[in-house]
């Protein structure tokens, strides 16, 4: 099984994005909201009202 990274981090501005691979598979399996973590933060959240803002600045 292929792992696949969520996030990339940018040392130089201190944050986090989101990968293009991840992205893709998102969107493969249609998860294609507003945004593709707002998938992840519902997940860890088990919420989805308060998930998706999770990532939120």
């Amino acid at each position: 099984m292929k792992t696949i990274r969520i996030f990339r981090y940018i040392e130089s501005i201190d944050s986090f994005v989101v990968t293009d691979e991840y992205r893709d598979l998102a969107e493969s399996m249609g998860l294609t909201e507003w945004h593709p973590a707002v998938w992840i933060g519902r997940l860890f959240m088990l919420d989805n009202d308060y998930g998706e803002h999770w990532f939120d600045n």
